[in-house]
């Protein structure tokens, strides 16, 4: 499923839309100047090293691009950092995103639009109370959830969302199927994707 993601992600435009799902370049297949790694350095912060790189230099303003043609071979074993190292494990990619993400979009925010509610949300939104974020409003499709509050924020069906308040939203929904509806949905109401949303799943 990843390979065929990053399959999807064709050009510099599409580099910036997923950046925030996940690593949009493979590991084994980034490049980049020696002076640039050199002035941003490596770092260990308990997250995929790759994608906090990869996220620096976007935030930074260095522009990324795609190779158009296969250059890597991928073999996958169960010996694999990636399979069994904490710094791996699905908690530091929510960790890393949310950090990303507080530093980034949310920055001089307090208060964010949360778009989904499942799991992927949920930690999602555990995550960003480490740097003081808190959502608004969340948006849901579950009929159940719509009309309650969580922990302070409305819970709103999509229709509503053209009347919440300017605030940066974060659609944390898993599924590439889902989050190409709900880019549809908002970019027909106007919202542009990087500046006003980001998908972050």
């Amino acid at each position: 499923r990843y390979e065929r993601w990053l399959w999807s992600i064709r050009d510099a435009a599409a580099i910036r839309r997923e950046i925030f799902v996940e690593c949009p370049i493979a590991h084994p297949c980034l490049a980049v100047r020696r002076r640039t790694l050199l002035a941003l350095g490596y770092r260990e912060r308990g997250f995929p090293e790759d994608w906090d790189l990869v996220l620096r230099l976007v935030r930074g303003g260095h522009g990324l691009s795609m190779v158009p043609r296969r250059l890597l071979g991928w073999r996958d074993g169960p010996s694999r950092l990636s399979r069994n190292h904490p710094m791996y494990a699905l908690q530091a990619f929510v960790d890393c995103r949310a950090h990303h993400l507080a530093a980034g979009p949310l920055e001089g925010h307090d208060s964010y639009l949360l778009w989904g509610f499942g799991d992927t949300g949920k930690a999602l939104k555990r995550a960003l109370l480490a740097f003081g974020k808190r959502p608004a409003a969340i948006v849901e499709l579950h009929p159940g959830r719509i009309g309650q509050t969580i922990e302070g924020a409305e819970v709103v069906a999509p229709e509503a969302v053209p009347s919440l308040p300017p605030l940066p939203m974060l659609v944390s929904v898993a599924g590439a199927q889902a989050r190409g509806e709900i880019r549809g949905f908002l970019d027909g109401i106007g919202r542009r994707e990087t500046i006003d949303y980001h998908c972050c799943a």
